[in-house]
C-alpha cells in the first residue's frame, strides 16, 4: 500500500485545488475537504481503494472530471452543491454503494461533457414493500 499507515485525513481548510487530487489506496476512513470548491487538472477528483463509508464534499462546485472507485465499503456519496464537470464522471465497482446515490450525482450537473460510467456499484431493486439488494454488473 501507497500510504497503509493513512487513516485520517483532514483538510478542511482547502478550497481549490489547482490540478488532480487523488486519494487512494490507504485504509482511509475519514476525509475533511468540507471546504473544498473546485478541483482542477486533467483528470480531477479521484477516490480509489479507501475504507471510507462516506464520501462528502458540501462545497464542491466544479470539476474536471471525477472517479470514485473500489471504494467496497462506501455507503454514500454526497456531492450536494456540484453543477459542473468538464471531463469523465465515473463511479465504479463500489461494492455498497447504491447505484442511485451516483446517478442523482450526475443528474443534478448543470454542465457536463464526457463519458459518465455507472458501473459494479450496489443496485437496489423496489419488490412491493420491500428492497432487494442486487449487485449491478451493468
Amino acid at each position: 500500500d501507497d500510504n497503509a499507515a493513512l487513516t485520517s485525513l483532514d483538510l478542511s481548510s482547502l478550497i481549490t485545488v489547482g490540478g488532480d487530487f487523488y486519494v487512494g489506496r490507504a485504509p482511509l476512513t475519514s476525509l475533511n475537504v468540507s471546504m473544498l470548491t473546485s478541483v482542477g487538472g486533467r483528470s480531477g477528483l479521484n477516490v480509489y481503494g479507501t475504507a471510507l463509508t462516506s464520501l462528502s464534499l458540501p462545497a464542491l462546485t466544479s470539476l474536471v472530471g471525477l472517479s470514485v472507485s473500489s471504494n467496497v465499503v462506501l455507503t454514500s456519496l454526497s456531492l450536494g452543491m456540484l453543477t459542473s464537470v468538464n471531463s469523465n464522471f465515473d463511479v465504479r465497482d463500489n461494492a455498497a454503494l447504491p447505484t442511485c446515490q451516483a446517478q442523482d450525482v450526475r443528474d443534478q450537473l448543470i454542465s457536463f461533457t464526457g463519458m459518465s460510467t455507472i458501473m459494479g456499484n450496489l443496485r437496489a431493486i423496489a419488490s412491493k414493500s420491500r428492497m432487494i439488494e442486487a449487485y449491478d454488473l451493468e
